[in-house]
């Protein structure tokens, strides 16, 4: 199964514009009508020739299906979802008009959907969906099959729009680590401790471990793995003092935000501090290389991140000792990328086909379906855009189901990740901590 996301990043050469007409006015064979969707005022779905009552419906119970935050956040006319039942007609529709209705962008031919911004309006967001990708008549098609992708599209502009909410990066994803002072009114405190005073001495050290990169013996993951410290020459120490009586947690985290980007060290090895906006008393730091940052005696506590907690989710996984076939294995009767069972026996016997022999869940799972589990191939950064996407179908029960999926690992596993997105997709917000399990905390 394949999805696709065009960020801003790889859209900055398209030069696409937003939406100038109506699809009715595209001279093309096939047409796109717009959908009412209960509770929208605004146009979020359109349906093109071929697609049925039952598949219309399907996709306008879907977008229903979203958490309160997320859902809301499509009512506001700059998502639009295009459905077409075949995608040969998606070309020939947005190219036919001479203001184009939609844009037109390169789609790999296996792709179920594609979702992407444009430069010159990058609030503005397109899915185009292709019903003929979802249904393979090769295959048992999967319980929530469009479901699915459109949640999961959807997903993607999540990533974007949650992103100013949890570091301030392009992506929410894309958080590695996340801090904030703690503070009472405009009093700096240690930890819920006794407030700091003037001349007191804020220390934030950094220490950067060097990843090494998990491997399934065919795909490598640039994200889980292990960690060892990197050494002395990697521990870099800021401190703060306070020296004026009007500093607030927001003057001070923005200082130490100055200091990380002032470092040519930590440029170097790709890090860096990114404030959020408006600026409040947290901040971000990025790693965009291999290195890991943890911090020793901390003015704070960490805010979780939704990257921290996909790596410590998948060390989980990797060393569950769940079963892996069988009537109750994890893998059991679930089909591949390539539609090879994980399992032998036809998916249901007790022990795996050759390839996955003496491999981990994680190493399954990366051999399995390398587009959900490994680096983000249509950005190249380090973030988790396909794992996000989908966990959106998971917190709005819309993961396919059937075979040919995915997702089972995101059932019973990735809890603390789970969580973080819920919160988000809920109501807008980082969950506080206590919302979180206690294998969550301390990470």
């Amino acid at each position: 199964m394949k999805r696709t996301i065009l960020t801003l990043l790889s859209a900055l050469t398209l030069g696409f514009v937003g939406l100038v007409a109506s699809p009715s006015q595209a001279q093309a064979a096939v047409t796109c009508t717009p959908q009412a969707v209960t509770g929208f005022t605004s146009t979020v779905l359109y349906t093109c020739t071929g697609v049925t009552p039952a598949q219309i419906q399907t996709a306008k119970d879907s977008i229903l299906a979203l958490k309160a935050n997320s859902k809301a956040s499509l009512n506001n006319g700059h998502h639009v979802f295009y459905i077409f039942a075949k995608q040969s007609e998606y070309q020939p529709y947005a190219t036919s008009a001479p203001t184009p209705v939609l844009p037109y962008v390169t789609t790999p031919s296996t792709a179920q959907g594609n979702t992407w911004n444009t430069a010159s309006t990058p609030s503005d967001w397109y899915t185009v969906i292709f019903i003929d990708q979802i249904i393979d008549p090769t295959l048992p098609t999967p319980v929530n099959a469009l479901a699915n992708v459109v949640i999961h599209e959807a997903g993607h502009h999540f990533d974007f729009y949650y992103s100013s909410i949890v570091g301030g990066l392009a992506f929410a994803s894309e958080v590695t680590s996340n801090f904030g002072i703690k503070a009472t009114g405009a009093q700096l405190t240690v930890g819920g401790g006794s407030p700091y005073h003037l001349n007191d001495k804020i220390k934030l050290t950094l220490s950067l471990l060097d990843a090494k990169r998990y491997s399934s013996g065919t795909v490598d993951n640039p994200y889980f793995g292990t960690y060892t410290d990197g050494g002395g020459s990697t521990v870099y120490s800021f401190e703060k003092t306070l020296t004026a009586a009007g500093e607030t947690p927001a003057s001070v985290a923005a200082w130490f935000v100055s200091q990380i980007n002032g470092s040519p060290n930590l440029a170097g090895k790709g890090i860096k501090a990114v404030a959020t906006t408006p600026a409040s008393a947290t901040f971000t730091i990025h790693s965009e290389g291999k290195y890991v940052v943890k911090y020793e005696n901390a003015y704070v506590g960490t805010t979780f991140s939704f990257y921290q907690f996909a790596e410590h989710d998948w060390s989980e996984f990797i060393k569950s000792t769940v079963v892996k076939c069988g009537s109750n294995g994890l893998w059991n009767n679930t089909l591949d990328a390539n539609n090879s069972f994980i399992c032998a026996g036809n998916g249901t016997g007790a022990s795996l086909n050759t390839q996955y022999v003496g491999k981990d869940n994680g190493q399954i799972a990366l051999i399995a379906w390398p587009y959900f589990y490994s680096l983000d191939n249509q950005t190249g950064l380090y973030r988790f855009a396909e794992f996000w996407a989908e966990m959106t179908a998971r917190i709005t029960n819309k993961l396919q189901g059937g075979p040919k999926t995915p997702d089972r690992p995101l059932s019973n596993f990735f809890l603390c990740t789970r969580t973080l997105q819920f919160g988000l997709e809920t109501s807008g917000v980082m969950p506080i901590e206590t919302a979180y399990t206690n294998n969550c905390k301390g990470l």
